[in-house]
């Protein structure tokens, strides 16, 4: 069983507080390294998926992006610890044994325990979706919740959205060279 629990952490990637940086190391849902001083809003959600994570740390910057980390991450509860200092607020789990989909803000503190995300389920559209669906296995689509789009909102009233840039180019040789992601 140890073993087990050592492949999880290690699959779970790690989570470290650097300076003034919050590092997410992860093979399986992708790296970021994000300035504190970025970050507009932090909460933490849970999905139902017996066979993965359930659980997550959502940091969203001040461009709008989000940042996902596991919470069963190496390093994530010393995280939560000093991300919570330099924030001013105690970061604490609640919901880490849900069994269906929830979230909350955990920072800003005039907003935590507020959701982070609204949950809709999507019903299902083929026989085969319809019978998992009487076997417990429900899918639901998530959206920012009215407390988060109010922190996420500048001042013109808009939700700040990541920008994507989409770069086309025929040639093989500049395609190899142009990044992945801008």
């Amino acid at each position: 069983m140890k073993q087990l629990d050592e492949e999880w952490k290690l699959s779970s990637g790690t989570l470290d507080l650097l300076d003034d940086t919050v590092e997410y190391t992860s093979t399986t849902f992708g790296s970021f390294r994000i300035p504190v001083d970025e970050i507009r809003l932090a909460g933490e959600y849970s999905v139902t998926d017996p066979l993965g994570d359930d659980h997550f740390l959502a940091l969203f910057t001040s461009d709008g992006t989000r940042h996902d980390a596991s919470l069963y991450a190496r390093g994530a509860q010393d995280v939560l610890e000093g991300l919570g200092q330099r924030l001013g607020a105690s970061l604490y789990l609640q919901l880490p044994l849900s069994h269906e989909p929830a979230s909350r803000i955990l920072w800003p503190a005039a907003y935590a325990g507020q959701p982070l995300f609204d949950y809709q389920e999507v019903l299902p559209r083929t026989i085969a979706g319809r019978i998992l669906r009487r076997l417990g296995n429900r899918d639901v689509e998530e959206s920012l919740s009215d407390a988060a789009r109010e922190v996420l909102t500048n001042a013109k009233g808009q939700v700040l959205q990541p920008v994507s840039i989409l770069i086309a180019e025929d040639e093989e040789d500049l395609q190899r060279q142009a990044p992945a992601v801008i």
